[in-house]
């Protein structure tokens, strides 16, 4: 009677430390400095209503991986999104184009 219980806490506990993990992964985010450079002459950028979208983007890690070909996405703002994926269909990859780790090709 004491076992079941007990692993139960212990794979439970397990479980939360992965997540808060990960959460901090995903605050580190907000810390890192992008290395990729405005254009010459560009306006500065400003957030009015808070709302993302990306119009026909493409962009590929070499011209083998195509992750994104004529991409188009919005999120209104206010609102939360999940994103929603197998591994490597380019989750990771549109959080960094957002973060301007990367600069998108089209």
């Amino acid at each position: 009677m004491f076992i079941n219980p007990l692993f139960s806490f212990v794979f439970n506990v397990r479980n939360l430390m992965r997540g808060l993990i990960n959460l901090e992964e995903l605050f580190e985010y907000g810390k890192i400095n992008s290395k990729i450079a405005n254009n010459i002459g560009a306006k500065e950028f400003k957030i009015k209503r808070g709302e993302v979208a990306f119009k026909k983007v493409s962009f590929g890690y070499d011209e083998k991986r195509k992750i994104f070909e004529d991409f188009n996405l919005k999120i209104p703002a206010w609102k939360k999104v999940a994103l929603v994926g197998h591994s490597g269909s380019g989750k990771t990859t549109l959080i960094k184009l957002l973060y301007r780790f990367y600069d998108v090709q089209d």
